[in-house]
């Protein structure tokens, strides 16, 4: 038996030493981007050996892979927890959208550099992923709403899309210069007018 307890303390710290890491690797991206991400900068951020990074990721694409990886996951996992599952759809649709546009503003270090990092495929695949996850969302609240819709389905599937999308929040934010909370107001808006017919 202390054998058992042995092996599950050394797996618990070993995958305590894996996030400390990629933590280190999300701060080193917010602070100097994809290109400013080396291994020595990682292992300096963790305040560690760089023998014991390379323990864990055998290489660049490696961390910034599972550093993007950690930061969509967290990403979602904010989303869940803050978006309604009960309640009118439309009332659902705007705890989605606001914990989305929240979560981007919390989060837009990072947000932006998932975008633009090219020649991972890992990362584009993990991208793609919470892509497809966040339609389907958006999907299933938009089918629960009927009649109220003013649009086909379809149609309104792809405008809170694109509206849940970085670029749109960054658009209205530092693009059109609103606050975090007008930029808010303004998806609402735009939402509400265009699905429902709501002024």
């Amino acid at each position: 038996m202390p054998r058992q307890y042995s092996m599950d303390t050394r797996a618990a710290v070993t995958e305590a030493t894996r996030l400390r890491l990629v933590e280190a690797g999300i701060r080193v991206l917010a602070d100097r981007g994809a290109e400013g991400l080396t291994m020595q900068a990682v292992a300096d951020e963790a305040g560690c050996a760089l023998r014991t990074l390379y323990n864990h990721f055998a290489s660049r694409d490696e961390v910034l892979t599972a550093s993007f990886q950690h930061h969509l996951d967290e990403y979602r996992r904010l989303v869940e927890l803050r978006a309604a599952s009960d309640g009118r759809p439309r009332e659902r649709l705007h705890a989605f959208v606001e914990a989305y546009l929240d979560t981007y503003d919390e989060q837009s270090a990072v947000a932006g550099l998932v975008i633009r990092v090219q020649g991972v495929p890992h990362l584009h695949q993990a991208i793609e992923d919470i892509r497809a996850w966040r339609k389907r969302q958006i999907t299933a609240i938009l089918r629960d709403a009927g009649d109220e819709l003013r649009v086909p389905l379809r149609q309104a599937v792809a405008v809170v899309f694109q509206l849940t999308a970085y670029a749109s929040w960054d658009a209205l934010t530092v693009g059109a210069g609103l606050t975090p909370s007008a930029g808010k107001a303004a998806a609402h808006d735009v939402l509400d007018a265009t699905l429902f017919g709501v002024t």
